[in-house]
């Protein structure tokens, strides 16, 4: 038994696009009855624990296959949604759930079986193919065996299938992040695809060769969804994670809140998304004891809102406290406050001009200017930016393109077998 490796490129990616959008699609929420419907590949048949159902009543339906033939899959519109047997669903609208069944491979390794089983040897004509061509190849094959002749030679096939899908943050030029996700599965165990007569082949010299061709499937055509003007809601629920959004505007909201090194990132969050004038009331609404986050009025530029640090403008100072093995910064207005406290003048740091939920001061620890994002005001912000929908993280404004990447891709692993009159192969 000889193997070989046939990509499938590229051709009719529009096909795989409309199935999964069809199976997206759903009718009104009106109750109707449903007749269930089924229908099976070669080799087997289907029996359903219902006649009709409403949408949303629960059915189970079971493929029995036949003696030589076992199940694989079910589908609809030929897209595979479970391999369970007995499948139990809901009822989801009118649709035909079809059984596929395969060929078994024999079980028995037949090479050991005989001694004097054919020789063979094959190559496909190219490793690359467009899905529903046909691929040429040649074999060639001879036996020695005493009273033994070649039936015929059998193509089988083993299909699996590789998907990656990546999204790219352009709100903010920092943090840069691109959150990926990669998949690979196998999609139909060995079947068989071709079978040839012995009589196709012809000799030459003490080999016989075989020049043929076996077909590939259309609906093994890869699909691209790249960088699009134009956002498609369903084209993304087809082919992302369920929890893909909810992860990348998580990992967003938390880099930029959490971290102090992102302050620019957050600052170009509020100049760069359009928060509605409500998100900002909702918010400042849940911190009464904060000063709120101002929102622009009558074309009020953002910038003056969330201005730069001014170290040139003391506006208080403060002192580090200690308790508890806990260090704790106490801000007051003047030095004799701190003074008065018990603190030694030499501790006491300058405060410098900064919107009210930044923190800018000199450390005496380090010798420099620091600015974060004062701890009360975290949760304001972090509840704010969650509001950004996740098409807004990802949207080029400057290429008008929304920064997503989606490859589905398919590959046939295949084997070839020459038969001889007593069912020994290799």
């Amino acid at each position: 038994m000889k193997k070989s490796r046939c990509c499938i490129e590229m051709f009719y990616v529009l096909l795989g696009v409309i199935l999964l959008s069809l199976i997206s699609c759903k009718e009104d929420s009106k109750e109707f009855l449903y007749k269930i419907k089924f229908e099976v590949s070669e080799g087997g048949t289907v029996e359903s624990s219902k006649m009709y159902a409403v949408e949303g009543e629960q059915f189970i339906l079971t493929a029995i296959p036949d003696e030589s033939y076992e199940f694989v899959n079910w589908t609809i519109d030929e897209e595979v949604i479970s391999k369970d047997n007995p499948y139990i669903t809901t009822m989801k609208g009118d649709y035909v759930y079809k059984a596929n069944f395969e060929r078994k491979e024999p079980i028995v390794d037949n090479e050991e079986s005989y001694q004097n089983v054919p020789y063979v040897s094959w190559e496909l004509a190219s490793s690359v193919c467009k899905a529903g061509n046909e691929v040429g190849f040649l074999a060639k094959y001879y036996t020695t065996a005493e009273g033994v002749s070649i039936s015929h030679s059998e193509v089988w096939a083993m299909v699996t299938r590789s998907e990656s899908a990546a999204a790219t943050q352009k709100l903010v030029s920092s943090p840069a992040y691109t959150k990926t996700f990669n998949f690979t599965d196998t999609v139909r165990g060995y079947h068989l695809l071709a079978e040839f007569p012995h009589s196709q082949a012809v000799l030459n010299g003490k080999e016989y060769y075989l020049n043929a061709s076996f077909q590939t499937s259309r609906t093994l055509a890869p699909i691209t969804w790249s960088n699009p003007e134009t956002w498609s809601e369903d084209k993304f629920v087809a082919y992302y994670p369920e929890t893909f959004k909810t992860e990348f505007r998580t990992h967003m909201v938390k880099t930029l809140t959490n971290s102090d090194n992102y302050l620019e990132g957050l600052r170009q969050t509020y100049l760069n998304y359009d928060f509605t004038a409500e998100q900002v009331i909702e918010i400042n609404s849940k911190y009464p004891r904060n000063k709120p986050i101002p929102y622009p009025l009558d074309g009020e530029d953002k910038k003056n809102l969330w201005y730069a640090v001014n170290t040139n403008e003391v506006v208080g100072y403060y002192y580090i406290l200690e308790e508890n093995g806990v260090s704790k910064e106490i801000e007051v207005s003047n030095k004799e406050e701190a003074v008065q406290a018990g603190v030694d003048i030499s501790l006491i740091c300058e405060v410098y001009k900064a919107p009210h939920w930044l923190f800018c001061r000199y450390s005496k620890k380090s010798g420099t200017i620091i600015t974060s994002l004062r701890e009360e005001y975290r949760p304001m912000w972090s509840e704010l930016l969650s509001m950004i929908p996740f098409e807004s993280w990802i949207y080029n404004r400057l290429e008008n393109k929304y920064l997503v990447e989606f490859n589905r891709k398919y590959a046939l692993e295949v084997q070839i077998k020459v038969i001889d009159n007593k069912g020994g192969y290799r």
